[in-house]
């Protein structure tokens, strides 16, 4: 038989605890699976680990997601929803991309403080893609508002003569959100380090070296 699409599942509360609401069910699903991918990684995540976080079953995640690709893009989706508008807030404050890379450092540092997992698990992102054909084929062709928000600073600030016109944009948003995802999953597996000192010292060396 085949599945319903997570798009499609009719509104039913089998595998449901009684009481609970569909978006409750389904946020609990997006919970159990951050906390599994981000500590497992994708290939070792398995539905009936999710389930356990859940507390549902394993069949009953079926009803809202129809694979475990549209249950990890439906995380990415689901975090991007919540620092989508934070990293914009941080680029509109200011037209000066001095201001701006500070304000995108605090809000980076703040969500990781706020919450490792979903740093960690945003930072795992292009290896897990690399690794797994289904979720590179599947972010080629999927808009991407948050890098198109990571080009822009670069591109204003190439514009605006404030940075060496010769580096590419793309060169540029993966030298800055590299390195600080890289930096977050350093921090996550050395104790005692901190990420927002790491974040100082290295906005310290930019400024000197990066901007005009």
């Amino acid at each position: 038989m085949k599945r319903k699409s997570s798009h499609t599942a009719p509104d039913k509360t089998i595998g449901r605890p009684v009481g609970s609401k569909r978006e409750d069910t389904i946020a609990r699903i997006l919970d159990s699976a951050l906390a599994c991918f981000t500590s497992h990684g994708y290939a070792s995540t398995k539905f009936k680990d999710i389930a356990v976080g859940a507390n549902i079953t394993s069949a009953a995640i079926y009803q809202y997601f129809d694979s475990k690709p549209a249950l990890y893009i439906a995380v990415v989706d689901h975090i991007y929803q919540d620092i989508y508008p934070r990293f914009k807030q941080a680029i509109e404050s200011s037209t000066r991309l001095k201001e701006r890379i500070r304000n995108l450092v605090e809000a980076m540092v703040s969500l990781h403080e706020q919450s490792p997992l979903k740093s960690g698990f945003l930072s795992s992102i292009p290896l897990e893609t690399q690794r797994h054909e289904t979720l590179k084929e599947i972010f080629s062709h999927r808009e991407n508002e948050m890098r198109a928000l990571q080009a822009r600073i670069f591109e204003d600030a190439i514009k605006n003569g404030e940075i060496n016109p010769e580096w590419k944009v793309d060169n540029l948003v993966m030298m800055f959100f590299g390195s600080m995802s890289g930096m977050a999953n350093y921090q996550l597996s050395v104790e005692g380090t901190s990420l927002r000192q790491a974040a100082d010292i290295y906005l310290s060396m930019m400024e000197s070296h990066l901007l005009r």
